[in-house]
């Protein structure tokens, strides 16, 4: 029984997460342009290692919201861990741990950078966990997100 109700619950969480990337895709086709909505547009940039941008900076915050609300959730074979990341523009290896650990827990290809499929669902989250686990944290995950374009 334990396991039917964990394979239940591991699909509704991915039916929730496939809409939620829905929505925010099926957004970006009909959004303001990128301009209109803030001055860093990061869904169209990639960040990796040794990058240093305002972008690395949202996807930090974001980051640590995730770390926040979702520690020691697993996934996908990944766990996520509470650890905080130091928030600056600097893309480092702790990041490119976390956001590894973060997509392989989130069922998306593996390759530590954020870019794309990241962005969303980096976003998508940060809109869903203040909505829903309100807290310092998950706010600043919130605003960060606004901050990157990626959320309304």
């Amino acid at each position: 029984m334990t396991k039917q109700v964990n394979i239940v619950a591991h699909q509704i969480k991915f039916f929730v997460m496939a809409l939620l990337v829905a929505t925010a895709v099926s957004t970006q086709l009909f959004a303001p342009s990128a301009s209109a909505v803030t001055p860093h547009y990061c869904e169209n940039k990639i960040v990796k290692q040794g990058s240093k941008h305002k972008c690395v900076k949202y996807a930090k915050q974001i980051l640590n919201g995730i770390s926040k609300t979702h520690a020691g959730d697993k996934d996908n074979g990944y766990t996520i861990t509470a650890s905080q990341l130091k928030v600056n523009t600097t893309f480092n290896a702790a990041m490119t741990k976390k956001v590894r650990t973060f997509q392989g827990w989130s069922g998306i290809a593996v390759d530590g950078k954020v870019g794309g499929y990241t962005w969303i669902y980096l976003c998508s989250f940060a809109q869903y966990d203040y909505k829903y686990v309100p807290n310092s944290v998950t706010k600043t995950a919130y605003q960060a997100g606004i901050n990157a374009g990626c959320v309304y």
